[in-house]
């Protein structure tokens, strides 16, 4: 027939639907990937908690309160609180949770983290088993315990195993070093 184009081509309507099908999925399917990266949630955690080491050493020196990293090993929690000034019955210093700050004060340890040392001042608080409480000081002047952490990741193998970790908090300026085998 005459004027009338009896091409097989594509109209822009259709590779417009076709286009928004393929970010749809794209929109599902990438968020899941990212959770598959070996890793990612250690890498996560260990960025967040060094903030918050830092967040509580400059905040010590501004308040001339002393700081406590609170790791709660049953419940899985990170916390930074800050000292009230009194004791409770076993000597140990009353602390309150931190209400306002400029990052998060209370992070999640990953699934995937197990804990195997954690030395405070040369003592490992795990020698008798795992506690469920334990935390470290960061005193006014800006210091922070001597602190090192030994764990692994159960996610993320390294030849058939656990990928073995071990974290050193600088006294000084509260920065973390990250080493890939369990130290003491």
């Amino acid at each position: 027939m005459p004027g009338k184009n009896n091409s097989s081509a594509f109209s822009l309507i259709e590779i417009m639907v076709a286009l928004m099908i393929v970010v749809m999925m794209a929109t599902i399917a990438v968020p899941q990937f990212t959770k598959l990266i070996p890793g990612r949630d250690r890498k996560k955690f260990l960025a967040s908690f060094e903030s918050m080491i830092v967040f509580a050493k400059h905040n010590a020196e501004v308040t001339g309160k002393i700081h406590k990293i609170l790791f709660d090993t049953r419940e899985r929690l990170v916390a930074v609180e800050i000292t009230t000034g009194g004791s409770d019955q076993r000597g140990q210093l009353q602390s309150v949770p931190i209400k306002q700050a400029p990052i998060k004060t209370r992070i999640t340890i990953p699934r995937s983290l197990e804990f195997r040392h954690f030395v405070i001042e040369g003592v490992d608080e795990f020698a008798q088993g795992v506690r469920k409480e334990v935390w470290f000081y960061v005193i006014p002047d800006g210091m922070v315990q001597d602190v090192r952490i030994a764990m692994v990741d159960v996610k993320d193998l390294v030849k058939g195993r656990s990928r073995p970790l071990s974290l050193e908090i600088n006294p000084f300026n509260g920065r973390l070093k990250v080493y890939d085998e369990i130290t003491k």
